[in-house]
C-alpha cells in the first residue's frame, strides 16, 4: 500500500486471495495494483493462506479469496464465532467404541487426508469427578508421548463437547483374545500350541515394556486401569512394536515413597486384590504401591489372554 492509498498484491493467486483474476499458473511475479479498492482509503490489509482483508478509515472490511469456513464474512450479516472445527477439519467414518467416557470415532483428515481416532466426550452436565477424569487424560496424553503409549495429537472444545484427536488404533487386547482361538484352530479349553503361545507371550512382554516406560519417568506415572480394553494394537508397526496404552484418565504421578494414592479406582477385576481397602500410605515405590497398582494388573491379564489358570498352562506339541 502506498501514500496515495493504492493497494498492490502479487504472489500466489489460485484462489482469488491477491484480489486479481487467476492467471494460468496461478502465480503473480509482480506488484501489480488491486483496482477494486481504488478511492477505498484502506488502512490496514490481513492476508491469510487463502484469503486476504482490508479495513478501511471508515471501519469497513472487504474480503476475498476462499470462504469455505465463512473467513472472509459475505455469508452472514455479522460476524460470529465459528464452533463446528471437528466437522470442518474431519470427515466421520465410523464409531469404532464407547462408554462411560465418551464416544471414539474413525476419521479421515480433510486436508492431510490421514486416519485417526477422535474422541468425544460430552461435558455440559459431567460431575466434578467426571471432569476430572477426561482433563486428566488430556494432560497425561501430553505428558508421556512415546512409542509406549497411544499417540496425542491435539484436543480442543466445542460448546459442551470435548475433542481428543490421536492415533487411530481400531484393535484392542479384548478383540484379539476373542479371535485368538478361531484363528489358530483351537476350541474352548484346549491348549494354546506353540505359535499362538509365543504370540501370547509377545504381547505380555511388549505391555510389561509400556508399564516399565511410565515407572522409569520422573516423576512416574501409575496407570491404575490397565485392562484389556486399555490396551491397544497399532495399525502401523514401527520398532516392531504393536502394543500400546491409552486411557490415562485414572492415571496418577508419584513423586515420593510416601505419597498415597485412592485406592478402589479402575476396573475391579484387574485390580490386585490387596487394593481394595480405603487408603495405604506407608508402602514404599520399590516395594509395594507399584507392583501392586500396575504389574499385578499384568498378572491378571496373563491369565485372561491364556484362559486357563497359569500352573495348569500346557504348550502342545505342533
Amino acid at each position: 500500500m502506498n501514500e496515495d492509498n493504492h493497494v498492490f498484491s502479487w504472489g500466489h493467486n489460485k484462489w482469488g486471495q491477491c484480489g486479481r483474476d487467476v492467471p494460468p499458473d496461478g502465480v503473480y511475479l509482480k506488484p501489480e495494483r488491486i483496482l477494486h479498492l481504488n478511492d477505498k482509503n484502506i488502512a490496514q490489509i490481513c492476508c491469510g493462506y487463502r484469503h486476504s482483508l482490508a479495513l478501511n478509515t471508515s471501519g469497513q472490511v472487504y474480503g476475498w479469496g476462499v470462504n469455505n469456513l465463512g473467513q472472509i464474512g459475505c455469508v452472514t450479516k455479522s460476524p460470529k464465532l465459528e464452533n463446528n472445527l471437528f466437522e470442518n477439519l474431519f470427515i466421520e467414518l465410523s464409531a469404532i467404541g464407547s462408554g462411560g467416557f465418551g464416544t471414539v470415532f474413525k476419521v479421515r483428515h480433510r486436508i492431510d487426508e490421514h486416519i485417526y481416532a477422535v474422541k468425544r466426550v460430552e461435558i455440559k452436565d459431567a460431575s466434578e469427578k467426571h471432569l476430572q477424569r477426561v482433563y486428566n487424560e488430556v494432560k497425561n496424553l501430553g505428558k508421556v508421548r512415546s512409542k509406549y503409549v497411544v499417540e496425542y495429537y491435539n484436543s480442543w472444545t466445542e460448546e459442551s463437547v470435548l475433542y481428543i484427536q490421536m492415533e487411530l488404533c481400531s484393535q484392542n487386547l479384548r478383540n484379539i483374545v476373542e479371535v485368538k482361538p478361531k484363528v489358530f484352530g483351537r476350541q474352548s479349553g484346549e491348549v494354546m500350541d506353540c505359535v499362538e503361545y509365543f504370540i501370547s507371550c509377545e504381547i505380555l512382554r511388549q505391555i510389561l515394556e509400556s508399564v516399565q516406560y511410565l515407572h522409569e519417568l520422573n516423576p512416574l506415572i501409575i496407570h491404575r486401569d490397565l485392562k484389556p480394553e486399555n490396551i491397544l494394537i497399532a495399525e502401523n508397526v514401527r520398532n516392531r512394536r504393536f502394543v500400546k496404552l491409552c486411557d490415562f484418565g485414572l492415571a496418577v504421578e508419584h513423586r515420593t515413597t510416601s505419597q498415597s494414592h485412592t485406592t478402589n479406582v479402575g476396573t475391579i477385576r484387574y485390580m490386585a486384590p490387596e487394593l481394595d481397602q480405603s487408603k495405604y500410605t506407608t508402602w514404599t515405590t520399590s516395594e509395594k504401591s507399584l507392583h501392586n497398582e500396575s504389574y499385578a494388573s499384568t498378572g491378571s491379564i496373563s491369565v485372561y489372554m491364556s484362559f486357563v489358570k497359569p500352573e495348569t498352562l500346557v504348550i502342545k506339541q505342533l
